[in-house]
């Protein structure tokens, strides 16, 4: 089975490193790069993902909005915070989105 990876960062240097490196890993395959929010949820509705690694800094919205949406949708697809960010209240947002 291939974990099918979504990599959501405006960087675009460290979203080719995200991606690069995670198509390094065995039995991991990116569907997907993403430089904002919106462009997210287009991937999301249109290709099936397991993870979803994901920058809470974007341009257009917040990561978390991202994730919020993918759990009202009722979407079970994984989601690991790859950011710099370090408000403790966003962390625990973070985790109690899953």
């Amino acid at each position: 089975m291939t974990i099918r990876v979504l990599v959501v960062e405006d960087e675009p240097l460290i979203a080719e490193a995200h991606r690069a490196y995670t198509e390094r890993v065995t039995g991991f395959s990116v569907v997907g790069v993403a430089h904002t929010a919106r462009d997210a949820m287009a991937v999301l509705r249109g290709e099936p993902v397991d993870l979803v690694l994901l920058d809470l800094n974007l341009p257009d919205k917040h990561g978390l909005d991202v994730c919020r949406a993918l759990r009202a949708a009722g979407s079970g697809t994984d989601v690991l915070a790859v950011t710099s960010a370090r408000d403790i209240a966003m962390v625990r947002a973070a985790v109690a989105l899953g």
